[in-house]
């Protein structure tokens, strides 16, 4: 007898979604599924969940992304003047939230970070791009960057920016990379995320945490919106387990 045959696990996709100050609701995500141990194969974000999956994967560490979180203070996101160009004063540097990418991040590359990081972007032509390489903290700030905004930066010989209207869930470029099933976290607006319902049913699992009450720009809200994704997590964790081959808890493999 050679006792039971080991247990295949499986590393999940894991998509991030926009939804700006809602974003940090991420946050949480991450650390329910690290404290699970729920094995994450690559990160794939837009927006805010660029930002925030980035953070993560480039060192694969919650300690790291809890630390590297509490430098960017409210203000940095906050739009000035009813517009997010407050946060982008010049081009090259990017302004107020520039600076502090370029601090957090340094001059690593997307292909440094430890969990695999992928970006979708917006371009002028409609299309998404798909990144993984460049400077990491560029490629966050064109993610955080208003569609049409005159602050877009060129990225490969395009303009780039939010994906938020051509693909705010990548999953087809989560499902391509075929490296396990497809776990979003939709952290959007009630109704915001109707027109790519049927991107969304791609997805192995669709997690929506229960934000209500926390707004797109209510950044002074993050800490409760952490806490909310780190309980929607929780709630479906049985699911999670299911897709990665985990056991349930309390029972024997």
């Amino acid at each position: 007898m050679f006792g039971p045959e080991p247990i295949q696990l499986r590393s999940i996709v894991l998509v991030l979604g926009p939804g700006m100050a809602r974003g940090f609701a991420h946050a949480g995500a991450l650390r329910a599924l690290v404290a699970a141990k729920i094995p994450i194969a690559a990160v794939v974000g837009s927006e805010m969940g660029a930002f925030i999956g980035t953070l993560y994967a480039m060192e694969g560490n919650i300690n790291h992304l809890d630390w590297a979180l509490l430098r960017f203070k409210d203000e940095v996101f906050l739009p000035q003047q009813g517009l997010l160009n407050g946060l982008f004063s010049d081009r090259a540097g990017g302004g107020k939230l520039g600076a502090e990418l370029r601090r957090a991040f340094g001059e690593k590359e997307l292909s440094q970070c430890k969990v695999p990081s992928k970006i979708v972007l917006g371009t002028d032509s409609g299309a998404p791009l798909l990144v993984d390489g460049g400077r990491a903290w560029e490629a966050v700030r064109a993610a955080l960057t208003p569609p049409r905004s005159q602050e877009a930066i060129e990225w490969s010989g395009q303009r780039v920016f939010a994906a938020t209207s051509v693909r705010p869930f990548p999953v087809s470029e989560a499902r391509a990379l075929g490296l396990g099933p497809v776990v979003v976290i939709d952290v959007s607006l009630p109704g915001k995320a109707a027109p790519w319902e049927a991107a969304l049913k791609e997805a192995d699992l669709v997690i929506r945490p229960e934000l209500k009450g926390i707004g797109e720009k209510d950044y002074s809200k993050r800490s409760e919106a952490a806490f909310r994704g780190k309980r929607a997590v929780s709630e479906n964790l049985p699911a999670v387990r299911q897709w990665v081959g985990l056991p349930q808890e309390g029972l024997s493999p």
